[in-house]
């Protein structure tokens, strides 16, 4: 059975999310000319909602990773960011959906070719995608696994907030984690606000 479902029939415009990297996409999607909106973390928030989504994730023994390891392996297996096609690829941050996340929808939705000038739709749009509404959606709720996949939707979501770093990573592990960033971005015209 193919894990990736046949989106051929469904009908234009199609929205699509995923937690698969650039390089994890299937080489169609990558090279089709559509629109992609790619939402990153501040590295130190991503690795704390990581090593909480492994605890959660009862596959081949990854739920018992102590959060030393789980650094570990976050930092061997470090991403590269690319500006190639601004056109195609708009490039977010999570923390700037948090700080001003009114803005970020207007963004996306002109990125996306449908502007969205209207502020009570704007706010209803920013309701509807609140961490509060989704995770309260009974389907993200539900511990229920299903035949695609092994874990239920309701491992995807925790706290939904930015800093939570600071009760998790030790200085060395900041300092760490900081220079990797660096060493990886740098050039790349791109800087995390790591405060």
């Amino acid at each position: 059975m193919n894990p990736i479902p046949d989106i051929i029939g469904v009908p234009s415009p199609r929205l699509f999310s995923t937690h698969h990297s650039y390089h994890g996409l299937p080489e169609s999607l990558k090279h089709c000319g559509r629109q992609s909106v790619y939402i990153t973390r501040n590295p130190r928030d991503c690795i704390v909602s990581f090593w909480h989504f492994m605890k959660k994730f009862s596959y081949h023994g990854l739920e018992n990773l102590s959060f030393e390891e789980t650094f570990e392996r976050f930092c061997e297996e470090y991403w590269k960011v690319s500006k190639e096609m601004p056109e195609r690829v708009m490039f977010l941050t999570y923390e700037e959906m948090i700080a001003d996340t009114k803005d970020v929808v207007k963004r996306v939705a002109a990125f996306l070719g449908r502007p969205v000038e209207e502020e009570k739709e704007v706010e209803k749009i920013v309701e509807i995608c609140s961490f509060e509404k989704l995770s309260n959606l009974e389907v993200n709720k539900s511990e229920e696994k299903t035949s695609k996949r092994r874990y239920p939707n309701s491992v995807f979501f925790r706290k939904g907030a930015v800093g939570d770093w600071m009760n998790h990573l030790t200085p060395e592990m900041i300092e760490r984690l900081d220079h990797i960033t660096q060493q990886k971005l740098q050039g790349s015209g791109f800087d995390f606000r790591l405060d």
